[in-house]
C-alpha cells in the first residue's frame, strides 16, 4: 500500500459508533498518526500553550470551542505532524460545515489533502443499546439522545458534504469491531492504490 505523506485521513460517526477505537486501530494497521481532536484539546491546555489556555475556559464549562479555535488548535497539531510527513487519521473534528470549509482552506495553504472520509454508520437504536450497555454516568439516555440529537442537527450534514466531493467511505458500524476495521482497510486501501 503506498500512502502519500501529507495526507489526512477524517473518521465521522455519532457518539457510541466505535469511531475513536476504529481510527485508533487503522492507524495502528497502516503506520498513520492517531490526532484525537479531544486529546489534542487536552493537551494544549495540559502544555499551556496560547491556543490551550483559550480553551481551558469553554472545556472547564463543559461548551464546545468557538470554530476559529478549535481549528486553530487542531491545524497548530496538524502542522507539527506535516513537518514529520506523518500521515493522519483525525477523529472528532471538524464538527460542523462551517469547520469543514475553513479546515479545507487551511489545508490548502499548509500543502495538505484529505485522501478520504470514512463514516460509520450505526443506527439510532444501536446507538442508545451500546450507551446502556457501558452504563457511564454520561450515558443516560436523556444525556445520549441529547448527545445524538446535536450530531444529527451539525455533524451528520458532513456526510453529503463529503459525499459531494468524492471523499466519502461509507462503513456499516453495526457488525463486530474486526469486521469494521476490515472493511476501513479496504476501502482505504482502495483508495490509496
Amino acid at each position: 500500500m503506498v500512502v502519500h505523506p501529507h495526507d489526512l485521513y477524517i473518521m465521522v460517526g455519532p457518539p457510541n459508533s466505535g469511531k475513536g477505537t476504529q481510527a485508533h486501530l487503522i492507524a495502528d494497521e497502516l503506520g498513520f498518526v492517531h490526532l484525537s481532536s479531544g486529546k489534542a484539546f487536552r493537551d494544549a491546555v495540559e502544555s499551556g500553550t496560547q491556543l490551550g489556555c483559550m480553551a481551558r475556559s469553554y472545556l472547564e464549562a463543559g461548551e464546545l470551542a468557538p470554530d476559529p479555535l478549535a481549528i486553530d488548535l487542531i491545524l497548530d497539531r496538524l502542522r507539527e505532524l506535516a513537518v514529520g510527513g506523518d500521515t493522519t487519521i483525525l477523529d472528532g473534528f471538524p464538527r460542523s460545515l462551517q469547520q469543514a470549509e475553513e479546515l479545507d482552506r487551511r489545508l490548502v495553504e499548509m500543502g495538505l489533502r484529505i485522501r478520504a472520509v470514512v463514516s460509520i454508520e450505526v443506527s439510532e437504536n444501536e446507538l442508545l443499546r451500546r450507551a446502556a450497555d457501558r452504563g457511564r454516568a454520561d450515558d443516560r439516555p436523556e444525556v445520549v439522545s441529547r448527545r445524538l440529537g446535536v450530531y444529527w442537527d451539525i455533524t451528520s450534514p458532513l456526510i453529503d458534504f463529503y459525499r459531494q466531493r468524492g471523499q466519502l467511505i461509507q462503513i456499516n458500524g453495526e457488525q463486530p469491531v474486526d469486521a469494521v476495521t476490515r472493511d476501513i482497510l479496504a476501502a482505504v486501501g482502495a483508495r490509496i492504490r
